[in-house]
C-alpha cells in the first residue's frame, strides 16, 4: 500500500492491488521496440500535420 500527501495535508491510502500477468511480460528486444511503437500516441494537431488525411480519417474513425 502507498500513502501519499494531499493538498489538505491529510494522508490518502492507496489499496489498489496491482497484479503482473506474465503473459505481457517480455525481455525481448524486439518485442519491446514494438511494444513503444504501438503505445505512442499523437495529439490531435501534431498527428494531423504527420499523417494529412489519413490522419483525419483514423481520428474521424476513433471518435466515431
Amino acid at each position: 500500500m502507498a500513502t501519499t500527501m494531499t493538498t489538505t495535508s491529510e494522508s490518502f491510502v492507496d489499496d489498489t492491488m496491482h497484479q503482473v500477468d506474465r503473459k505481457m511480460c517480455t525481455r525481448s528486444e524486439d518485442e519491446l521496440g514494438v511494444m513503444a511503437y504501438l503505445m505512442t500516441q499523437y495529439n490531435l494537431k501534431p498527428g494531423l500535420r504527420k499523417f494529412g488525411s489519413c490522419g483525419q480519417t483514423a481520428a474521424v474513425k476513433e471518435l466515431t
